[in-house]
C-alpha cells in the first residue's frame, strides 16, 4: 500500500520482487494499493469495501489455490481515486488549511477540522464528500449558491435518491437559493462561524424553501 496515487510509485519493489522470486516460479501474485488513505474517505466507502474484500478473497485463494483468479486481481488492484488532477487539489487545498490554521496533519484529524475552499470549483469539490446520503434520505432538492466578495462565482447541487450531483453555474429552478459573501459561507461551513447566527444578522440572504436550509447539516457533515 502508499499513499501516492500513481500506481508507479510500486515499479522498483515490482522490479526487485520480480528478480528475487519472479525466475523461481515463487511468485505467486502481485496486489498493490496507491492513494491507501482514500480507502477510509466516506466517498469511497463502496470501492474500499470491494478492494479490501478481494485482498482477503486473494489471500483465500492463495491458501486454497496458490493462485490468484485474474478477477480478484483485477478488483484488488483497480484505482480507488481516477482523477488524479482532483486528488492533487484536494491535497493542496488540505495543505493550505494546515499552514493556515497552524496545525499538523495529526492535529487537523483531532481537531475535526476540514479543507477550506478557495474557490467556486473547490467548494464544489469539497462539499460532495461531505454529503451524508442518509441524512438526506429521500430528498430531492436543487441548492443553489451565488457567491460573491474574495471568490465570485454561482453553483448548484442536485440532491436526488441519496446522491448528490455538483454543477457550475445556475439552475434553472432551484428550490433554495442561497446569497453570500464567499468567506462568509466558508466560515459557516468550516464551524468559524454559525449559521443561524449569520443569518439573524443577514450577512447572507436566501430564497425558496427555509425548511432545507434548516436541515442543511442534515445532507452535509465532516
Amino acid at each position: 500500500m502508499a499513499g501516492f496515487p500513481e500506481r508507479s510509485v510500486f515499479d522498483l519493489l515490482s522490479s526487485y520482487v520480480q528478480f528475487l522470486f519472479g525466475r523461481n516460479g515463487f511468485l505467486v501474485a502481485e496486489l498493490y494499493c496507491p492513494s491507501a488513505q482514500a480507502l477510509s474517505f466516506p466517498p469511497f466507502k463502496d470501492k474500499a469495501r470491494e478492494i479490501l474484500e478481494a485482498f482477503q478473497l486473494a489471500g483465500r485463494e492463495i491458501v486454497e489455490q496458490k493462485a490468484v483468479s485474474a478477477e480478484t486481481l483485477a478488483k484488488a488492484n483497480q484505482e480507488i481515486i481516477e482523477d488524479k488532477d482532483a486528488l492533487a487539489r484536494m491535497t493542496n487545498l488540505f495543505w493550505k488549511t494546515c499552514i493556515a490554521e497552524g496545525v499538523s496533519p495529526r492535529e487537523f484529524e483531532e481537531k475535526g477540522l476540514m479543507p477550506r475552499p478557495d474557490s467556486v470549483e473547490s467548494f464544489l469539490m469539497v462539499m460532495p464528500m461531505g454529503f451524508n446520503p442518509e441524512g438526506a434520505g429521500n430528498t430531492r432538492a436543487v441548492i443553489q449558491f451565488n457567491f460573491s466578495g474574495e471568490a465570485e462565482g454561482s453553483c448548484y447541487f442536485r440532491i436526488k435518491s441519496g446522491r448528490i450531483e455538483p454543477h457550475l453555474g445556475t439552475a434553472d429552478k432551484p428550490d433554495l437559493t442561497i446569497e453570500s459573501p464567499f468567506e462568509v459561507w466558508m466560515d459557516i461551513m468550516t464551524g468559524k462561524a454559525d449559521g443561524q447566527q449569520m443569518f439573524m444578522e443577514q450577512k447572507y440572504r436566501v430564497n425558496g424553501d427555509l425548511s432545507l436550509l434548516m436541515r442543511i447539516n442534515q445532507f452535509f457533515g465532516k
